[in-house]
């Protein structure tokens, strides 16, 4: 598996402020059913925008809402404009099983996968028999299929392992739980359904604001072989099954709804997969075969969900495209920072060297030197690593490039960290101890002359810890940034 990132300004949400002006009743209170629950509903347009909500109470909760979501983009009072935008980060990933490209995205602690699924398997469908169909909305799948096993397997009862199951997600990435699609709503807030949706493609102009770029289409399903509820419904299934009943659970965004909403259902019927960031265990099913969630790609014992897979993003300042790399809940630069400000230097006063390693800066300067929506790392970020890691004596290996030490003395870079030897400059103005050591700036300071860095040398002994030490704050370093 791939990961690609892009640093994204979009414009993909309409939002309107002057609503006394343009709000007008569409219809009365109605009742439409679905899937045999009554759901009482407002419609309440906005302009071009409509939004589908609750009963008669809650009209005035909706409204209330949606002012709150405008606000969240708009802390001053000038009226917000129909070119206003939000902005989010997009991650992409290639499935190494067919090829495929995934656009993801952070939404809280959670990354999940912002387009459905499209990999094909026994048991999955396109809307209405379509190809078409699957390239706009993904596949449909039974349970079975969306947990990896065969029908018959979960004809009755279903063996799931505990954890996260992978199911028929990539490496790397696992079928979210009811927990988990619980979090990813308690985190998007009010009116979810709205935030969630996309701005285009649903029936009666039910579309939404796409806030977190979450991107929901309506897929529709299909239940007793009839495909039905495209432009209307989505419906996502989880790893959650609900006892005994053979139905398991799964989430409904619908074109009219303010609110999401979640029951169980058969588990025979086809809906579409969103998958979420972090390793699962695999199900081993009579037919199919099993697929690994470990990383080959790792040397370490400890299973790596992010398989060292490297993203990028470029600088805007100078253009300049850096790898990024997630490990644990952190997201770093997988490249020294080469971004030419005063007090910053190439090894040897040579541009090559800056080619290869970054520059080196002096703390003043390294405070100041990261793009935005990323920084300098603190003490506690430089441990949260090597917790995650596994401890700071694995990370001395885990974190290193497996080439460019001295001796050949390198690492495993089992994480994609791949850290270099950049040796440092001292207050001299000497340089020192390239393919040796490999020094890292903190932000943390002890006082007006000495700050905090990170110190990583050349050993094969995993007992040799990386160490936080003191230094002057006129000798330059290497900086690694970590995302905000």
């Amino acid at each position: 598996m791939k990961l690609g990132f892009r640093y994204l300004e979009l414009g993909n949400g309409t939002r309107h402020s002057e609503r006394s002006a343009t709000k007008r009743i569409v219809r009365g209170c109605f009742c439409s059913m679905r899937s045999g629950v009554t759901f009482v509903s407002f419609v309440i347009a906005f302009s071009s925008l409509v939004f589908f909500c609750g009963c008669t109470d809650y009209v005035a909760q909706i409204d209330d809402r949606i002012e709150s979501i405008q606000h969240e983009k708009n802390s001053s009072s000038e009226k917000i404009s129909a070119s206003s935008s939000w902005e989010w980060n997009v991650y992409t990933m290639t499935d190494s099983r067919d090829g495929q490209i995934y656009e993801f995205v952070k939404i809280g602690e959670q990354f999940w996968m912002s387009e459905n699924l499209n990999y094909k398997t026994a048991k999955s469908y396109c809307y209405g028999d379509k190809e078409s169909n699957c390239s706009k909305y993904g596949r449909l799948y039974t349970w079975a299929a969306a947990v990896g096993k065969s029908e018959k397997e979960c004809a009755n009862e279903c063996s799931l392992p505990s954890g996260n199951v992978q199911g028929v997600c990539p490496d790397g990435w696992h079928l979210p739980s009811k927990a988990e699609w619980n979090a990813l709503l308690i985190t998007v807030g009010s009116v979810p359904a709205v935030r969630l949706k996309d701005t285009s493609g649903w029936a009666n102009d039910g579309n939404g604001l796409n806030v977190y770029g979450f991107s929901v289409k309506p897929a529709g399903s299909k239940s007793n072989g009839e495909y039905s509820n495209e432009g209307d419904d989505a419906y996502f299934w989880s790893a959650t099954m609900v006892n005994d009943t053979g139905k398991a659970f799964a989430l409904n965004i619908n074109y009219d709804q303010g609110d999401v909403s979640s029951g169980s259902f058969d588990r025979s019927t086809a809906f579409s997969v969103r998958c979420v960031m972090g390793a699962g265990t695999t199900v081993e099913s009579s037919s199919s075969k099993k697929i690994s969630s470990s990383s080959a790609k790792s040397s370490s014992s400890k299973a790596n969900p992010y398989h060292g897979g490297k993203g990028f993003l470029t600088d805007v300042r100078d253009s300049q495209t850096y790898d990024i790399v997630a490990i644990g809940s952190q997201t770093w630069m997988a490249e020294n920072l080469n971004f030419e400000t005063e007090d910053s230097y190439c090894y040897n006063d040579s541009a090559e060297y800056c080619e290869k390693y970054g520059r080196l800066y002096e703390w003043a300067a390294a405070m100041e030197a990261c793009p935005m929506g990323w920084h300098l790392p603190n003490k506690d970020e430089w441990l949260a690593l090597f917790a995650f890691v596994g401890d700071s004596s694995s990370a001395n290996l885990d974190l290193k490039s497996t080439n460019g030490w001295i001796d050949n003395l390198n690492g495993s870079d089992a994480y994609g960290f791949s850290m270099l030897p950049g040796g440092f400059r001292d207050v001299g103005g000497v340089y020192i101890n390239e393919k040796r050591v490999a020094f890292f700036w903190s932000s943390a300071d002890k006082d007006d002359t000495f700050a905090y860095y990170m110190s990583f040398v050349s050993t094969s002994s995993k007992q040799a810890d990386p160490s936080m030490k003191l230094d002057y704050k006129n000798e330059a370093l290497s900086v690694r940034c970590v995302r905000d």
